[in-house]
């Protein structure tokens, strides 16, 4: 699900005769005669939300074929590799921003446009053929399947049976949603790159930029979180029920592989308050998950970093950056013993009730809550 979220995120350009180009992205046809005109094309010639919207597909679609045509990651043995892909990642930073840009520009309630990702026909690798895993790529699992561990689809008659092809009738919801994708995945690109390989490091990562963590990464990650809290308001704001990605409570029409029932909704906004708390230094990161036997669920919040009763302070981690990427030492040097003003968070004990609520529910049929909790973060 990471990957089509990151794609839909990612411009029409108007003819000489200042008329608009026909935006159809409901098909495979549509999708190939709409996206030329809006891969590359300025911001400023875009003229309605619904070329934005097309604007931001189009070019994320675009991005994504960079990025799995590339074979940077293979050629980072030496300088010049490493000074090759950092180049790179800089430039697809720059390209999400301008998707995000376009997408804060869109101002109506929509709907905008229908979206039918499922049906084109993308040849992501540029390999000249469009592979099992490039014609199915934007398929879900079907709402309700237990989707861990899901297996990988074998063949046609394997994906039908448990995937479905997403139809999306794209309204303000929807556009939060993939603003909060680019935030992410900003905040990510910035930290990345603040790090860097230099000679004489032996193979270590270490930090080249520190301003670069606190003015960039930081306020993007933070950004992120607002997005997702305007995201889940929208959402509960929804009377209609046609074609939705995420669905309210009250919505049934969904390609959305999650049951977002009203607990879901309850947790999820329990658990934008608390990480907004963590990142905001105002609770310190710590503590155990009741995994109720789960053995392959992570249950220390904080990785082994701290022993019991002690936690990290996140905010701390971007106004003073490690030195060292990772560097386990450093970070058991800034643990801390919770006080009245800066106690631990409740993140251990709000995955845990999520647990406990959908432990006795067999596989496929809890709450999306559970889900939401167990990743920490899925919907964005």
């Amino acid at each position: 699900m990471r990957i089509p979220a990151l794609l839909l995120t990612s411009a029409l350009a108007l003819p000489a005769s200042g008329q608009s180009l026909q935006v159809d992205l409901a098909s495979d046809e549509g999708f190939r005669k709409t996206c030329p005109g809006f891969v590359g094309a300025k911001p400023s010639s875009l003229s309605t939300d619904a070329q934005r919207v097309a604007y931001a597909v189009c070019n994320g679609v675009a991005l994504a074929q960079d990025v799995m045509a590339s074979r940077d990651v293979m050629g980072v043995q030496n300088a010049a590799g490493v000074e090759r892909l950092r180049g790179n990642l800089e430039a697809y930073l720059g390209r999400i921003t301008q998707v995000r840009s376009v997408l804060e520009a869109i101002r109506g309630p929509g709907p905008y446009l229908t979206l039918a990702p499922g049906e084109w026909r993308i040849d992501f690798d540029r390999d000249g053929e469009v592979a099992f895993h490039e014609k199915y790529l934007f398929w879900v699992p079907r709402r309700g399947l237990d989707m861990n561990p899901m297996q990988p689809a074998q063949s046609p008659a394997d994906i039908e049976a448990r995937y479905v092809s997403p139809v999306i009738r794209v309204d303000r919801s929807d556009i939060l949603w993939a603003i909060a994708y680019c935030d992410f995945a900003e905040a990510a690109l910035n930290l990345l790159l603040s790090y860097d390989l230099p000679k004489g490091s032996e193979g270590e990562i270490v930090l080249v930029n520190e301003a670069r963590v606190r003015k960039n990464a930081y306020p993007r990650l933070m950004a992120g979180i607002q997005a997702s809290r305007k995201l889940r308001d929208a959402l509960m704001e929804e009377t209609d029920d046609d074609r939705e990605w995420i669905a309210n409570p009250r919505q049934r029409n969904t390609t959305f592989p999650l049951v977002m029932d009203a607990q879901t909704f309850e947790s999820w906004t329990g658990l934008l308050q608390e990480l907004e708390r963590i990142l905001s230094g105002k609770v310190l990161l710590g503590g155990t998950i009741d995994t109720q036997g789960r053995g392959t669920m992570v249950s220390d919040l904080a990785f082994g970093i701290c022993p019991p009763g002690q936690g990290l302070d996140v905010k701390s981690l971007f106004d003073k950056p490690l030195r060292r990427a990772l560097d386990r030492e450093e970070l058991r040097k800034r643990r801390a013993a919770p006080t009245p003003a800066r106690p631990m968070t409740v993140l251990a004990a709000l995955a845990s009730a999520s647990l406990r609520r959908n432990a006795s529910r067999s596989p496929g049929q809890e709450s999306g809550e559970w889900t939401v909790m167990r990743y920490l973060y899925w919907v964005n």
